[in-house]
């Protein structure tokens, strides 16, 4: 079964949004952080989390130094010109 925090939300700017998944096994100890994008784009942190609270501000200070937009993910990524 699995234990999803409370803390659990939607983060909203004027481009775009993200959903903020918190969430354990019931016998398990520690906490996955999980962000998905509006495109179901899916960012899983590898390292686990001592508690959901724990969790939930390491996707918020994420948000506020990098921004909403470093989750999203481009299905097709245009490549970049290279400069020489």
């Amino acid at each position: 079964m699995i234990i999803e925090s409370p803390l659990c939300t939607r983060v909203e700017n004027e481009n775009t949004y993200v959903d903020i998944k918190i969430y354990r096994g019931e016998k398990d100890d520690f906490w996955i952080l999980e962000v998905i994008d509006e495109e179901w784009g899916s960012t899983v942190w590898e390292d686990q989390f001592p508690t959901d609270e724990a969790a939930f501000k390491e996707a918020l200070d994420t948000i506020e130094k990098e921004g909403l937009e470093v989750f999203l993910q481009d299905e097709y990524e245009e490549e970049k010109p290279t400069v020489h």
